[in-house]
């Protein structure tokens, strides 16, 4: 059985903090490359410190997402479970919730909330469910007037919802930003300390630095030194110009020092506009505590289409009411209901 993608990197961390650790930077003061390679070993060396204290945890979070009229985001693309672009005609403002688990190599999200749709020029409540066992990696995506689409996917890897979604960003940069990074496929062994004294919300922090597999885009995290080294601000930039914007709020934690409160973070269109703002809350969380293996359990409802697929092979079916499964041709997953536009 393939281990999963992220926990083969977060396993392989300490190997590439050390590679963090030994890179030589090239300031023009030999003391001050001193000092930063003294800082990036600081940084690497909480940064493990604090993944490998966190065996398990729950965070249930309230969020708010406000569009601004003719903005642009992503959706569950109601047809086929992937992604599409909705414009509002109006600004909106979304309410919602969800919970992200993690156990060891399992995680599961959940939300529900309110998305924009185009259709209707409104928004309506969309129910999104994910969860990896170490197995299989499961999906769903409820939404009325549409019936729920579903996807098992069997290979040992979790789905982008679990592991990329940006309602997720604060919480893995505070567990293992390490991996974080990986999923965006940086390269580690270039992260450098840029600036050793930033100040971020009223705290003294170190600017760590890193470029994507494309040499136009840039990241850069201040890692607050006071409080070991928790990422408080996350920025991605392209060609210097920034487009996307996190700042993260934290409380003390008896179990692992430091948990997160609150963040915020926009996106900005190229015209340097607020395309996209959100504001999330932690209402409920619980750390190395144990978690009912149903938390990464999905059971698809009557109706559901559903994709699975095993090596290759993709089969797709409808859920009945008595639980079995009618098996359909691929032209007709996720066809819309008759006489709907």
């Amino acid at each position: 059985m393939r281990q999963s993608t992220v926990f083969v990197a977060l396993r392989s961390a300490p190997i590439a903090l050390l590679g963090l650790a030994c890179f030589l930077l090239a300031p023009a003061d030999r003391s001050a490359r001193g000092a930063d390679d003294a800082a990036l070993k600081q940084v690497s060396a909480a940064w493990q410190k604090r993944h490998e204290g966190v065996k398990s945890f729950q965070y249930e979070c309230a969020l708010v997402c406000s569009l601004p009229k003719g903005s642009r985001t992503s959706i569950a693309d109601r047809g086929n479970a992937k992604s599409h672009e909705e414009v509002p005609n109006k600004d909106a403002v979304l309410p919602g919730r969800f919970t992200f688990s993690l156990c060891g190599e399992k995680i599961a999200y959940s939300e529900e909330g309110e998305q924009w749709d185009d259709i209707s020029n409104s928004s309506r409540i969309m129910k999104i469910r994910a969860s990896f066992d170490t197995v299989y990696d499961r999906h769903l995506i409820e939404g009325a007037p549409y019936f729920p689409l579903g996807e098992i996917t069997r290979g040992g890897k979790p789905c982008d919802t679990l592991t990329i979604h940006n309602n997720e960003m604060a919480l893995w940069l505070w567990f293992s930003p390490v991996a974080r990074l990986q999923r965006f496929r940086c390269p580690l062994e270039k992260m450098t300390v840029s600036q050793l004294h930033v100040s971020r919300d009223g705290h003294d922090c170190v600017e760590v630095s890193l470029p994507q597999s494309s040499l136009a885009w840039k990241i850069l995290i201040y890692a607050d030194a006071a409080r070991d080294y928790l990422p408080l601000q996350f920025v991605h930039q392209n060609n210097g110009r920034v487009t996307y914007d996190l700042s993260i709020q934290y409380v003390r934690d008896e179990t692992v020092g430091w948990r997160v409160s609150a963040w915020s973070d926009k996106f900005f269109s190229t015209s340097g506009a607020v395309a996209r703002s959100s504001c999330y809350d932690v209402k409920r969380c619980s750390i190395n505590k144990p978690l009912d293996d149903g938390v990464f359990a999905i059971e698809f409802p009557n109706g559901t289409h559903v994709i699975e697929k095993d090596r290759g092979a993709k089969t797709f079916f409808i859920v009945l009411a008595d639980g079995k499964r009618q098996y359909i041709p691929e032209r007709e997953y996720g066809a819309l209901p008759r006489g709907t536009k």
